[in-house]
């Protein structure tokens, strides 16, 4: 059977010369950490299932991962920790670096950091706690996912295609689409609603990855070649589109991976109450501890939801705050004393606030410096 998730390939020397000069990274990813399995097609690189040495591994070759480097050591350098930084679960690291985010951003505006990692807590512990001059908060960071079979499905067939150990350079473009644009009924189905898109691909996920890794272009590839795979029962299709193949005659591979899909149809501040019952289910696992002089605060980041794209629409706001208000609010006091949605806007820059809802006007003084301005709503408060 094929690997449907290939491990990573990554070349040992650019490791090493990435992380010489990031002393505290190098601590956490020791040499141990650093070996892979040799690669067959090209034999000086490792395979490796860390997440980590994908970043190290491409250094030099995308600016934002050079910048996530430097985050992250300058946050381990000023209190942060990351003993998970190892990691081979990607939805671990993906949790990880929303927490790497905000620790940045906590920097950024003048807090010092302190990780709960290495304190005795008893219970749950959070993920940070902060401190500006006289003011404190103690901080857990919450990603919430959605559609995730179709996420999943886009970076697992991205990597079968980037991280295949097979003697080839090629560009690939991965789609996802409809069969028809009408469903049985004559209802236009196309684009795809996310949630629709999602439910449809989640039982086909593996065997569709399964089946794109069994057609991965031959040694003595043909210029261009095109993969059509199709599940009439789900209305389901997907197509892989490679151009300008060639056998690589370099110590890596030269490879780009493109996805075109869309979806449409759906109705924002629908996206938005989705992702509401797993934030109360955070809320309510109190990591933050029970309430004391010190704010708890649970910021969650949704920069990778639907609704992201639609938080500024002044016209929706109103009904995102009754959504906040109706879901949210009970979770306040007892379970946390703020809850703020953010959006990261890059390394090195500060988290975008979108709303934020408090317990009481207490609570606005470390929201003004975690923040800045924000206008309140009752004990909502919204950028």
């Amino acid at each position: 059977m094929p690997d449907v998730r290939p491990p990573y390939l990554f070349n040992p020397e650019t490791v090493e010369d990435c992380i010489a000069p990031l002393p505290r990274t190098a601590k956490l990813i020791h040499v141990k950490k650093r070996v892979g399995e040799t690669s067959i097609a090209f034999p000086r690189l490792q395979k490796t299932e860390r997440e980590i040495l994908r970043i190290l591994g491409r250094a030099g070759l995308y600016q934002h991962l050079d910048e996530l480097l430097e985050s992250l050591e300058r946050c381990l350098e000023n209190g942060w920790n990351a003993h998970q930084l190892g990691t081979r679960d990607r939805d671990e690291y993906a949790s990880l670096m929303s927490d790497l985010q905000v620790a940045e951003h906590c920097l950024l505006r003048g807090f010092t950091l302190e990780s709960p990692v290495g304190l005795s807590i008893q219970g749950p512990k959070p993920d940070l706690y902060v401190r500006k001059d006289e003011i404190g908060a103690i901080v857990e960071v919450f990603r919430p996912r959605e559609l995730q079979a179709f996420h999943n499905f886009l970076t697992d067939a991205s990597r079968i295609l980037y991280e295949a150990d097979i003697r080839l350079d090629y560009h690939a473009d991965v789609k996802i689409d409809v069969i028809s644009d009408f469903d049985g009924a004559g209802r236009l189905v196309s684009p795809w609603h996310p949630i629709d898109l999602d439910e449809a691909l989640a039982p086909v996920a593996e065997e569709a990855l399964s089946r794109l890794a069994s057609r991965l272009p031959a040694p003595a590839p043909t210029v261009d070649e095109l993969i059509v795979e199709e599940w009439p029962e789900r209305n389901l299709k997907l197509t892989v589109e490679f151009t300008d193949i060639r056998v690589s005659f370099g110590d890596e591979p030269v490879r780009s991976i493109g996805n075109s899909m869309s979806y449409g149809g759906y109705e924002p501040v629908g996206m938005l109450a989705r992702l509401m019952p797993p934030i109360v289910a955070k809320a309510k696992k109190r990591q933050a501890g029970e309430r004391g002089v010190t704010p708890r605060i649970l910021i969650c980041d949704v920069s990778s939801t639907v609704v992201a794209a639609h938080l500024d629409e002044e016209h929706r706001k109103d009904r995102y705050i009754e959504i906040l208000q109706r879901d949210l609010e009970p979770q306040l006091e007892r379970n946390y004393d703020v809850i703020a949605f953010v959006e990261q806007q890059g390394w090195a820059k500060p988290l975008r606030l979108h709303f934020a809802l408090c317990a009481d006007e207490q609570y606005h003084v470390i929201l003004a410096e975690l923040f800045s301005a924000f206008l309140t709503l009752g004990t909502a408060g919204r950028s």
